[in-house]
This record gives C-alpha cells, structure tokens and sequence, in this order.
C-alpha cells in the first residue's frame, strides 16, 4: 500500500506545499492591507470634507465642492454665450445659546441636526424637495456647517439651467421659505423627564454672484455674512 504523502490529494483537499502556503497568506495580507488602506481613505475623506454632526459638508468640503459646481457652471454659460447667476447664503441661529443654557448641549446638537437636515430638505432637484440622504448626489445646491450653529449654502440652478439674477432671487427666497417651513415642525427633545418640542429658527443674508465678474467665492461668503449680521442686528438683541 502506497503512504500518503503531503503532495497527495486526501478527499477533495489538496495540501499546498510551503512556498504555495507562504504565496497565499501573502495574498491574503495584501487583500486585508488594501482593504484597511481604502477604509483609511474613505474616514480621512469624511472627516476633512464632511460634518461630524449634520448629513452636510464642513466647510473644507464647501470650498472643495463649491468651487467645483462654480467651474463647471462657468463653462456651461461659456459655451451658450451667456452669464450665469447663483447665490451664496450665510446662516445663523436664532437663540442658539439660550437652548444650550436651558436644556443642555445634547438638546443643543439636536437642534443643529434639525437645522442642518431642514437646509437640506429645503434644497433643490428641478425646485422639487429632495431627502436629506440624495441632497448630494442630486443638486448642485451644496450646504455645510462652518461651525456651531453657523452654515453656509450655495445655490445653483440645474445642469439644464442658467439662472439670470432675478430667477437667483427668486430660488434663494423659495429655498428660504422651504427651510422655515421644515424649520417650524420642531425638533422633540427630553428635558426633566418629559417631551419638549424646540422650533429652531435661523437668520440668513445672502449674496448673489454670477460667472462673468463676481465669483469670488471667499469675497461673497464674507458680503453674505455681513448681510446676516445686519438682519440679526435689526431683529433685535435676543437673536
């Protein structure tokens, strides 16, 4: 009777000799370092592009994505001979410091969440409402939070689009009247044992650049912001 030997076929199972053993947990090792190499990636991307609280972009991810869109919307105008509009809007919120004061910091990112998810809803794919989880894939608005209850949006019209500066108008008044209406459901917190439903709110200014001679983006943040500033100043000193 022949013995058997490690070469030898013992079922179904063949048994690899060293070097094929040493071959294939080598494989193996460079499958799970590619693997951990792309996870690594994709959580560095989140973490310099997106919000670590809201479903938006931080405002690295605006800059990036904002200048973007602008690029692509400035050769779509190029190429129909025409001058493109968009908005640039600056956001704040109403009373933040109040809730964080009365209910806690857990409440206070609660309604940053709100605040965040009703941009977002607000935003458009052909002026319809679009979910928080397809904002991004589906419209050239971009939304993100710079910080506390601070945003910052663009708004774009569609790629079958340009908009003049009266339609850019007109969409960032919509767009404001969608988010107050999100905005006014309320967000339901837990405060001494019982329900308690805030109704954030936000003031905005908005700035309105087009792709011949206004585009600098850094300079219409800041026009934006200094536009909410006013508005927060004639609201009063409790805003």
């Amino acid at each position: 009777m022949q013995e058997n030997s490690f070469s030898q076929n013992t079922g179904n199972t063949q048994k690899r000799s060293p070097l094929q053993e040493a071959n294939f947990y080598s494989q193996l090792g460079a499958e799970e370092l590619q693997k951990k190499m792309f996870l690594l990636e994709k959580a560095e991307h989140k973490l310099t592009h997106d919000d670590l609280v809201n479903d938006i972009f931080n405002e690295n991810g605006f800059k990036i994505e904002s200048e973007k869109k602008l690029n692509d919307y400035t050769e779509r105008c190029k190429r129909e001979g025409k001058i493109g509009f968009f908005c640039v809007a600056f956001l704040d919120g109403n009373r933040f410091k109040a809730i964080n004061d009365t209910y806690g910091h857990d409440a206070g990112d609660d309604v940053i969440v709100a605040m965040g998810n009703a941009l977002n809803k607000a935003s458009r794919t052909n002026h319809e409402q679009i979910n928080t989880r397809d904002h991004r894939k589906n419209s050239n608005d971009i939304v993100s939070r710079c910080g506390g209850d601070e945003f910052l949006v663009m708004l774009m019209p569609d790629d079958s689009r340009i908009f003049t500066e009266e339609e850019a108008k007109d969409a960032y008044e919509k767009w404001l009247q969608r988010m107050e209406k999100v905005l006014s459901e309320g967000v339901d917190i837990r405060h001494a044992g019982e329900t308690v439903n805030i109704k954030p709110s936000l003031c905005s200014g908005a700035a309105f650049g087009n792709t011949d001679n206004k585009n600098d983006l850094k300079a219409l943040k800041k026009e934006a912001d200094v536009s909410m500033l006013e508005r927060k100043k004639s609201m009063g000193p409790s805003r």
